[in-house]
Formats: structure tokens, C-alpha cells, sequence
């Protein structure tokens, strides 16, 4: 377990994170910056409660993401949605257009998506979350799974018609869903 200029194992990492935790505890809130940077690593760290102490400090669109992760672990969904949709407008999908931003940079745009894919998918709106991993990428095994084994046919038909820009997977899903649809109606 090393770290270096360019990397560090996951473990050095962790134990570093926690050991900068125990040190951050120590400070008076006036003496801390980037609160929002701290409840990340906090989160990341299993501090549930030091990043919700974090996040009440700040307010900025990565506090607004860590604390509907929290609400989410928390379960209280209504108030992770709403820090979600706050975050939102800062969190771009990937297909927003070309970026400028660094490959791992441009991830988190992605991995917001996928984290309120997964709250869209705990309060039962799968339409929300099909549409939130679209605008991700790597994700096509968990797109392909809600749109063939989740939505409905009309709600799949309805999403598709609805988002022009749906991507061909979505379209592929749909024209196979509505063969089999025909076929098992020829059948009848």
C-alpha cells in the first residue's frame, strides 16, 4: 500500500482519508474550508454523521449532491429528491455537448445521474430513471434492463415517442418489445 506522485492504492487512500477525518473533527467550524469537499470524503468514509455536519455548514451544488445521498441512505426520499433537482443544474449529463473537462472530470456528471437513477428507481418512477441513465454513458445494461424488463410497453412507447433523442437502444428495445407484442397477438 503506497502512494506516490501520480497514484495511490485504494487502500492508502482510505486509511489517509480517515486519518485526515479524525484531524478535521478537531477544528471549529469557523476554521474549516470546503466544507462540501469534507462531506464528500466523510460520506466516502462511512461518516454518515460528520458529512451531515459537513453539508449543514455549506451550500453549494456538491453539498446539495452529498446530502441527498445521505437523505437517500437515510431513506427519506422526498428530501433526497429535492437536493437532487438542487444539484441538478450543476451536474450536466454527459450528452450535453462537448466538454472541456477532463475524462474524470466528465464521470461525475455521469455518476450524479446514475446516483438519482437509483433514487428514481427507489420511489418506483422508472420512467425518471430510464430517462436519467440515458443521459449517462456505460450504463446500458441497467438501461437495457428497465426498458425490457420494467416499464411497460405504453410507458416504453410513450418515453420513446416523447424523446426524440432516445438513444438507439431504447429504439432497438421498443421495436423488439412490439414484434414480440405482434406476434404473440398473431398467435392468439
Amino acid at each position: 500500500s503506497t502512494c506516490d506522485r501520480d497514484s495511490c492504492t485504494d487502500e492508502f487512500a482510505d486509511r489517509f482519508g480517515q486519518q485526515l477525518l479524525v484531524a478535521l473533527k478537531s477544528l471549529e467550524v469557523k476554521q474549516i474550508e470546503m466544507p462540501d469537499r469534507i462531506a464528500a470524503l466523510a460520506y466516502h468514509n462511512g461518516d454518515y454523521d460528520f458529512a451531515q455536519h459537513m453539508v449543514a455548514i455549506g451550500h453549494t451544488p456538491l453539498n446539495d449532491w452529498i446530502a441527498a445521498k445521505l437523505a437517500l441512505h437515510r431513506g427519506t426520499l422526498q428530501e433526497a429528491e429535492a437536493a437532487f433537482a438542487r444539484a441538478a443544474p450543476y451536474f450536466p449529463p454527459a450528452d450535453a455537448g462537448p466538454s472541456t473537462e477532463s475524462d474524470a472530470d466528465s464521470d461525475i456528471g455521469e455518476r450524479f445521474r446514475a446516483e438519482w437513477a437509483v433514487l428514481k428507481l427507489a420511489r418506483s418512477d422508472y420512467v425518471e430513471a430510464l430517462d436519467q441513465l440515458t443521459h449517462a454513458q456505460n450504463f446500458s445494461a441497467d438501461i437495457s434492463y428497465i426498458a425490457e424488463r420494467v416499464l411497460t410497453l405504453d410507458e416504453l412507447k410513450s418515453y420513446a415517442d416523447s424523446h426524440p433523442d432516445a438513444p438507439y437502444l431504447v429504439r432497438d428495445i421498443l421495436a423488439t418489445r412490439l414484434a414480440r407484442a405482434e406476434i404473440g397477438r398473431a398467435h392468439v
